[in-house]
């Protein structure tokens, strides 16, 4: 489903200041987006909800930008965007192959990657480092797409050619797997770990283990095909007024996450 939305953005009493229209931001921004609650998901009469799609929001506000939202997969996601078939995506870790195809806006929120195991499994919650699995022999489930860190991408090899790693979409079927033994260890960002979790009633069950796998800033991403460097540096800007204002940190609270 693709909206066209522009203007203001509504927050409980909450004014963000009055928005400039930036002559770099004189277009309407494709935006892609896929579902991963908390961050970004339709509630239950389909408006666009979440962390990412708030702060998003009230930057692109600030920036004096209009613009769409389109749900496409991630994968096929970062694709188009390489392609200049969509013009942004958020929550985007730096990486040197979107580097090459891709700005990167300024961080606007941070996240931390951690591992998850199930309560009763003793081997599992023992486990200090995330290359402790393949010593072990834990079956690890990960998404298909996205960024876990260098620990991950390190032990990522192993873990294939010992058929001990599943790749999956769906973050709900890989806690599912993990409560029904069929993995032992889930890779995931935290707070969407966490919120999925409490959302298919599994918290009593499971658990975080060891350090994380990595911590690190988040940021939007735009096609260098179809975005100028100088509409990015406008967005920089906008993060810098957003996250010095008061109305970040009601954002951040509104989704249960307290500022770092």
């Amino acid at each position: 489903m693709t909206r066209i939305i522009a203007g203001a953005l509504l927050l409980i009493g909450l004014t963000l200041g009055a928005v400039v229209r930036a002559e770099a931001c004189d277009t309407t921004l494709r935006w892609a987006w896929n579902a991963y609650e908390p961050y970004s998901y339709r509630d239950e009469i389909g408006d666009l909800v979440g962390l990412d799609v708030d702060l998003t929001r009230a930057i692109l506000d600030l920036a004096g930008c209009t613009y769409r939202t389109d749900e496409i997969p991630a994968k096929r996601a970062l694709k188009m965007l390489e392609n200049g078939e969509v013009d942004m995506v958020a929550a985007a870790s730096v990486t040197p192959e979107r580097q090459a195809y891709g700005y990167f806006s300024k961080p606007y929120r941070s996240e931390r990657v951690v591992m998850f195991v199930r309560r009763d499994d003793p081997v599992a919650r023992s486990i200090d480092r995330f290359a402790d699995v393949l010593a072990v022999h834990l079956r690890v489930a990960a998404g298909s797409s996205g960024s876990y860190g260098p620990a991950y991408d390190a032990a990522r090899p192993g873990l294939e050619a010992a058929g001990l790693l599943t790749l999956n979409a769906s973050l709900e079927q890989r806690l599912q797997q993990l409560a029904r033994h069929r993995v032992d260890v889930v890779v995931e960002d935290e707070v969407a770990a966490a919120s999925t979790a409490r959302k298919l009633g599994l918290t009593a069950s499971l658990q975080e283990a060891g350090a994380p796998l990595s911590e690190e800033p988040v940021r939007l991403l735009f096609s260098r095909k179809s975005v100028s460097a100088d509409l990015v540096a406008v967005v920089n800007q906008a993060i810098d007024r957003l996250t010095a204002s008061p109305a970040y940190a009601q954002i951040l609270a509104k989704r249960g996450i307290l500022e770092p």
